[in-house]
This record gives structure tokens, C-alpha cells and sequence, in this order.
């Protein structure tokens, strides 16, 4: 026999509290490192926002409306007046200091921030602009970065160690996350006494790239055509790399509102009953986003091409996709010019790399990425294995028009098909040309 137990309005009270402080402090993806390590030292994470709860409730807090530099001092406080254990409020003010600059350049620092603001203080302007310079950064750009140095492993931290390992960050805010708001970090080395700034150079005297620090994702996609703007996506695939190890895979198919050109069926395998199961594509590019979020570098072969469709299909729901990337087909071109295809297929075949599923997305995405290690064996002494700024400027698209929209409507239903949501999304060129065929293959409206 199943029993239950009623809330009381008491527990009711205090479970809304609850809910609240994991929509302020977790939800709003403002503490990404500070909030796993104060986790830590809790039985829960539920046990953790309690405690929140109740300090928000004795303070008064529920009631009175904060700003975002607020929320920082008022978790501070709160892990202060709780934590008694020995660097954990130095490392933790720094997570906290870390999350705050990743969402915007501090104008004003946190009450905790003193030990930090002396540290900034000792970068003079000439530093600033060495630093600027290290990273590749245009002259002028020190309006759009903040540098700073930190004692303790943010990465540990957001597991839930405190590892001291000192460091100098720039937090570039010409690049953030679409998804979270959150600005690209960089990480130089160790200090090393001297005050010096570089990008950290692992053993091997290369220079460790942005991909080997915050890890890449390799990604392919299928399309229905070459243009990006009248053609569409129809398989993304993408694996999540740091160094050679796999970090994480994502792949989805997506439904289009025509039917599927026989030659790309032929080409990748790909039917229209396997699309009609798949994602619209608002949720597939949203969720390849979030994905992707977390990773700065792209890779992929002619990931041009792949980056525009992306970045097209995002800019119809008001997503914004940019990303830095390292182009196989560019290395292969300057290291392989004796050879007469470069194409992924010839390149795999080239160097053993054996090749699945030719022409679906995942299996691509990892033969990009096996061949991006082979030709980095091979030419250990390349020294232009370097991401590159990706730019595809889109053409200008009028969405379908009103009369276009019922005319389909009318047309889809008199053929016994549905008009559903997904065809909200066509351009002006799109409804014409699914009118088009319809009437080709189907026949008019009859009166």
C-alpha cells in the first residue's frame, strides 16, 4: 500500500525558498565554478541550497531586490559565516571572482576583491599590452580584455579541489558564449618569480593552442545542397576533444520540410524516413550550442562550409554562433601538395585512417579529427596549427510572406498533408519553391 504525507504551508514556504535560490544561484549559470565547490562541502546539493535558503530567510534577503555584484558578496558571506575549513575563502573568493569577470569587465570590485584589485593593480599599461600581444591580440584591444592573476586551479576548483597553481588569465570579452553570456578565458603559465606572461608551452616546445587548454569540438554536418542559405541542414555530428581524449559526443537528424534530393540519399544513406524522426531544426541548433559551449575551437574538414549553415540556421532563432577553428583541408593543402584529391576520403585512406560511415556526421567528425593528430605527427615541426577566426557574412532573407503562408496551408491540407510548425520558419525563396514542387508533383488547388 502506497502512503503519502502532506506538505505542510510551512514546508511549502520553505521549499519555494529553496526552489528560488536554485533558479538565482544555479539556473542563471553565473557561478559555474564557485557553486560545485561550495557543493562540495555539503552532504547535497540540496543540503546546500537549504542552508542558502535559510541565510537568505534570516537575512531578510527574500525581500529586498539585488544586483548581480550582490549576489557574489552575499555568497561569500554566507560561505564565510559556514566554512570553517583552512584556503577554502581564499580559493572560493576567487571562484567567485572568476565567474564575476567572466560575465563582464569589472568596474567595481567585490567587497572580498582586495587581495585581486592589488594584483591587477601591478599590471602597468606596457604589461597589459606585452599580454595583449602574447595572445595575438590587435593593438588597442585592452578596452575589450581585463588581465589578472589567480593563486588557485579554476578547473580544480569547479571539481571541488583546492589546488594552488598560480597563474595569469585574460578574459577577452570579443568572444562569448551564446548560450551563457560568458566571455573566452585564456590561461598563461605559472609564474615563475620573474612576473612573466605566456601561453602555457607544454613539453615538446610547442605552444599549446586554445583547443589543447579548453579542449576542441570536431564537428560535420549534412546538408541538402551547397548554399546556406536556401539549402539545410539535415545530420549535425560533433565530438568534444582535449588533446586525443574524448570528452563527449553529439548527433541528431533533422526534419526539413521537403523531401530529401535522391542524389543526398545516394551520397550519405541518409531517407526521408529516417528525417521524419529526427529534431526541428530550432531544437537541433540550439542544443548543438549547448553542446558546444564550452569548447572555443572548432575542427573540422573545409569547416567553412559547415560553419555556415550553422551559423545561418542559428540566426533564424536569433542565435548568435562564432567560433575560431582548424581547417584539415587548409593544413593538407600546404603539407600534401603533391597529391592529386584532398578530400576527407583521400586524406583518410592517405594515412590509414579508417573510415566507417563515409558521409555521416559523427563518423566524419572523428576521421577529421584522427586526421588532424596524423598530420600533427607527421609535421611535428608545422609551426601553423593555429585556429583561425571563422567569417560567413549571410545573404539577406525575407521570411515567407502571409499570402504565401495560407496559399501552402490550403495547397498541404488539399493533398491531405499537415502544415506544422516548422514551416513557420521558411524564407520568401523557400515557400516558393515548396509551392513549386508541390503543384509539380502533387497538382494545383482545384476550385
Amino acid at each position: 500500500m502506497l502512503s503519502t504525507k502532506y506538505l505542510s504551508y510551512g514546508d511549502v514556504l520553505r521549499l519555494k525558498d529553496i526552489e528560488e535560490m536554485v533558479e538565482v544561484y544555479h539556473n542563471s549559470g553565473q557561478f559555474a565554478h564557485a557553486l560545485p565547490y561550495l557543493a562540495s562541502r555539503f552532504e547535497s546539493p540540496f543540503s546546500m541550497f537549504e542552508e542558502m535558503a535559510l541565510y537568505y530567510r534570516g537575512k531578510g534577503l527574500f525581500d529586498v531586490k539585488q544586483n548581480r555584484l550582490a549576489r557574489y558578496e552575499i555568497l561569500y558571506q554566507f560561505a564565510q559565516g559556514i566554512i570553517t575549513e583552512e584556503d577554502f575563502l581564499p580559493c572560493f573568493a576567487e571562484c567567485l571572482l572568476f565567474d564575476y569577470y567572466c560575465r563582464e569587465k569589472p568596474k567595481v570590485h567585490p567587497s572580498f576583491a582586495r587581495a585581486q584589485i592589488e594584483r591587477a593593480l601591478n599590471y602597468g599599461k606596457q604589461k597589459r599590452r606585452e599580454v595583449l600581444a602574447t595572445f595575438g591580440m590587435l593593438a588597442g584591444g585592452e578596452g575589450s580584455c581585463y588581465v589578472t592573476y589567480f593563486c588557485y586551479d579554476m578547473e580544480a576548483a569547479a571539481a571541488g579541489k583546492t589546488v594552488k597553481f598560480g597563474a595569469d588569465y585574460l578574459f577577452d570579452y570579443t568572444v562569448r558564449d551564446p548560450l551563457t553570456g560568458a566571455c573566452r578565458v585564456r590561461r598563461g603559465q605559472e609564474k615563475k618569480g620573474d612576473g612573466g606572461f605566456c601561453v602555457t608551452e607544454p613539453f615538446g616546445g610547442r605552444k599549446e593552442g586554445k583547443e589543447d587548454v579548453y579542449g576542441l569540438s570536431a564537428l560535420d554536418i549534412e546538408t541538402t545542397g551547397l548554399s546556406p542559405e536556401k539549402d539545410r541542414i539535415i545530420e549535425i555530428g560533433a565530438v568534444k576533444y582535449r588533446g586525443d581524449k574524448e570528452m563527449g559526443k553529439f548527433s541528431c537528424l533533422i526534419k526539413i520540410c521537403n523531401p530529401l534530393p535522391p542524389k543526398i540519399t545516394e551520397l550519405t544513406g541518409i531517407t526521408n524516413g529516417m528525417l521524419s524522426g529526427g529534431w526541428d531544426e530550432k531544437t537541433a541548433v540550439t542544443e548543438f550550442l549547448k553542446f558546444a559551449r564550452d569548447t572555443t575551437v572548432l575542427l573540422g574538414h573545409n569547416i567553412s562550409f559547415d560553419f555556415s549553415f550553422i551559423k545561418v540556421a542559428a540566426l533564424r532563432y536569433g542565435l548568435v554562433f562564432e567560433r575560431e577553428a582548424l581547417d584539415t583541408l587548409a593544413f593538407a593543402k600546404k603539407l600534401h601538395p603533391e597529391l592529386k584529391s584532398r578530400s576527407l576520403s583521400a586524406l583518410c585512406a592517405y594515412y590509414g585512417i579508417v573510415q566507417e560511415h563515409a558521409h555521416r556526421a559523427v563518423d566524419d567528425a572523428v576521421c577529421a579529427h584522427r586526421l588532424y593528430l596524423a598530420l600533427r605527427r607527421k609535421f611535428p615541426d608545422y609551426g601553423e596549427f593555429v585556429a583561425q577566426p571563422l567569417s560567413y557574412k549571410p545573404k539577406k532573407q525575407e521570411p515567407m510572406t502571409a499570402r504565401q503562408k495560407k496559399y501552402l496551408g490550403d495547397l498541404l491540407r488539399h493533398h491531405g498533408m499537415e502544415y506544422t510548425e516548422e514551416l513557420d520558419c521558411l524564407t520568401k525563396s523557400d515557400a516558393s519553391r515548396m509551392i513549386d514542387q508541390l503543384i509539380f508533383t502533387k497538382g494545383r488547388l482545384q476550385s
